[in-house]
């Protein structure tokens, strides 16, 4: 289980911790697990104690350069190779177009210019979108399995020190925001 820092609480008061985390939302007395897979995590200990196993990559090269966009030669949103791994993954074409809208807003996080005026706002809408995504899982879709991929897709997208450093400042500009409860 990743770390995290952001926090936030929906319309409802639950608490979900936004940064590809896991966390409890309370809900009417129960606990349930919540799984937040497409924001990444924030680590208060160096990097390196963050390091999680990468996951396969199908065979794709991973981009390791210090760019955090990488290459999207198409603009389709993606970086490339995240997108190939994406492709080639076993799985449904809902599945792989769910993964492929959480590697989207994925790659907005490593494009916000998180030091620009008005960058909040911008941090906020990611992170609304995020959190739709984490809580309306398409129906066809097992959520667990969806989860477990889009995490993997995650930590390829977040594959360098200066990528989770992103995601640190974008995970700062939320913190304490509350989001409403996305409808499904």
């Amino acid at each position: 289980m990743r770390n995290a820092r952001a926090s936030v609480r929906t319309a409802s008061q639950k608490r979900l911790r936004v940064g590809g985390l896991r966390g409890q939302v309370g809900n009417r007395g129960r606990r349930q697990r919540v799984i937040a897979p497409v924001v990444a995590a924030i680590c208060v200990l160096p990097i390196a104690a963050c390091a999680k196993e990468q996951p396969s990559n199908q065979g794709v090269e991973i981009d390791q350069s210090a760019d955090l966009a990488g290459v999207d030669a198409n603009a389709d949103g993606i970086r490339d190779d995240v997108a190939e791994v994406i492709r080639q993954l076993p799985v449904s074409d809902e599945m792989r177009t769910y993964l492929s809208d959480g590697a989207k807003v994925e790659q907005r996080i490593m494009t916000l210019d998180t030091a620009s005026a008005g960058t909040a706002d911008a941090a906020y809408d990611i992170a609304s979108d995020a959190n739709r995504l984490i809580s309306c899982v398409p129906a066809g879709l097992d959520p667990a399995d969806a989860h477990k991929h889009a995490d993997d897709i995650q930590a390829l997208v977040e594959n360098t020190s200066q990528r989770q450093e992103q995601v640190g400042a974008f995970s700062a500009l939320i913190d304490g925001r509350d989001f409403p409860e996305p409808a499904c």
